[in-house]
Parts: structure tokens; sequence; C-alpha cells
């Protein structure tokens, strides 16, 4: 997730990694690249299935439990599908909590019809609306969110982050659509 990017001297740093992947693995690596979402970063524990916990980041060691908030975005599942692989006891996962752009744009259109201050982005956006206090106005935002990395699991095991990746697909939860693997 961190070698991407712009500015000067990206191209060198990902060159020097993947010189020292090939060193160290002795073979050609495989490299599983995805998405890049700029919203607010959340971390979700299910257990047994069933979502029992919402954590933002915090900071970095310490997050807010927002749990309430997080059952309400219509796009994450409060219990995870079971019918092409039965889910772990645990999965903890890291996501990415956004407002598109468009969405975005008619919630400040809407807040400037009421009289009220539009949001200078749509990252604070969909960070303020994660942090509400009143999980009734988090339910009223457009947030969507993102599935993008398995933190801990108990009771499935992954060979690889594409099967990882198919296995959240197929409990129900949303994942980044553009997913590449590659060796260059």
């Amino acid at each position: 997730h961190c070698l991407g990017g712009r500015g000067p001297g990206r191209g060198d740093e990902v060159r020097r990694f993947d010189e020292r992947m090939r060193k160290s693995l002795n073979r050609e690596p495989r490299y599983l690249l995805e998405e890049k979402f700029d919203g607010a970063s959340l971390e979700l524990v299910y257990e047994n299935g069933i979502l029992g916990r919402g954590v933002t980041r915090g900071d970095g060691r310490e997050g807010e439990d927002v749990t309430e908030n997080v059952k309400t975005i219509r796009s994450l599942p409060l219990r995870l599908h079971s019918v092409a692989r039965k889910p772990p006891r645990l999965l903890a996962l890291r996501a990415e909590v956004m407002i598109k752009i468009s969405a975005f744009e008619a919630l400040n259109r809407k807040l400037l019809e009421r009289g009220n201050e539009p949001f200078a982005n749509p990252r604070n956006a969909a960070a303020g609306s994660l942090r509400q206090l009143d999980p009734r106005i988090t339910a009223a935002r457009p947030l969507d969110v993102v599935v993008y990395e398995v933190m801990a699991v108990e009771g499935v095991r992954f060979s690889t982050d594409s099967q990882a990746f198919k296995s959240l697909d197929g409990w129900g939860l949303p994942t980044p659509k553009k997913v590449f693997t590659v060796s260059t």
C-alpha cells in the first residue's frame, strides 16, 4: 500500500524494493496491486460472522469506538454471507470509509441550502460523519466503505492475498474492484 504515490523518486523507490524482493526470494515476486482510496481509516471486527466492532485509527495506537455509526453504512454487511465459505471465528479488517465525489457535492449543496457550513473535502466529510454522536446523522450521510486488508483471522487460512480478497467478496464485504496480480 505504501509503494505508490506521486512525487520525485517514487519510481526509484519501487525499483529498489523490487530488487530487494527478487534477491531475498531468489525468484520472481508476485505483487497484488489495488486501488488507493482517500477516506477515513477504520478497523472492523467480525466475530462468528457478525459485525462486533468498528474503531477509527485514532492516534495510531488507540482509536475511537464508532461501532453504532459503522452499522449504518449500507454497503457494509452486519452479518457475513456464508454461502461460498463459512465465516471465521474472528476476522479483523482494515477498511476505508469515504464519500464519492458526486455524493459529496450533493451533500454540500444540501448543507448550503439549509444555511450550514459545507465540508472542505470528501475525506473530512467521511471522517466527521463517522464520528457523529448521533448514529441517525451518520445514517443520513452517503458513506461508502472498502475493505482492503485482513489484519487478523482465526478459523480460516488464506494462502495468498488474492484468495483472501475472493473470500471477503464471498462473505459480502465491499473490496476494491480493480485488483491485479503482477510480477513486474
